[in-house]
């Protein structure tokens, strides 16, 4: 059966055929390759999440390699995403990606930098680079949340410390 590309707007040459799965290497690299495109000519400033970078990273290191604890195949996504950030090695991964992040300048970076720093559990570093971010003129509503639950948490991590210190 030949499935008929030009009735939806197709033609071959713009089609991609997947052929594995789930997909092992990066789309964009492939398309990259595919097309002829350098690295080095591709926009740098596009900077992957915190989640999104940490499943290329888990992808390219080999699922089976990395032993999480209380891994399982039938896990969710994001519950397997959380046990990989919560792991030495994604812990390093995310701490080294913060770094690369360090130097950078603008109001999307401040709030990428506060994604990463709340993934790590630097609640108070994220609350500065998200508050910096949206007094620069950052107004986007993912931002607001974050910097709402940044703050109840650095609320919550507070209290904790004074009881603990009546406790003690």
């Amino acid at each position: 059966i030949e499935f008929p590309w030009r009735d939806f707007g197709f033609r071959m040459s713009e089609v991609d055929f997947i052929s594995e799965w789930p997909i092992a290497e990066d789309f964009e690299s492939s398309k990259r390759r595919k097309s002829g495109e350098n690295a080095a000519d591709v926009d740098d400033s596009v900077v992957d999440k915190p989640d999104v970078a940490l499943a290329k990273w888990w992808r390219r290191r080999g699922a089976e390699k990395l032993l999480v604890k209380g891994s399982d195949e039938f896990l969710s996504p994001n519950t397997r995403l959380k046990r990989i950030a919560k792991s030495r090695e994604g812990r390093e991964y995310l701490a080294s990606q913060l770094k690369r992040l360090e130097n950078r300048r603008g109001r999307s970076m401040g709030f990428t930098r506060a994604l990463y720093l709340d993934k790590l559990g630097k609640y108070e570093k994220a609350l500065k680079e998200i508050e910096c971010a949206i007094d620069d003129g950052l107004d986007e509503a993912e931002a607001k949340w974050l910097r709402e639950k940044l703050r109840r948490q650095t609320r919550a991590d507070a209290k904790r410390e004074k009881i603990k210190m009546e406790i003690g």
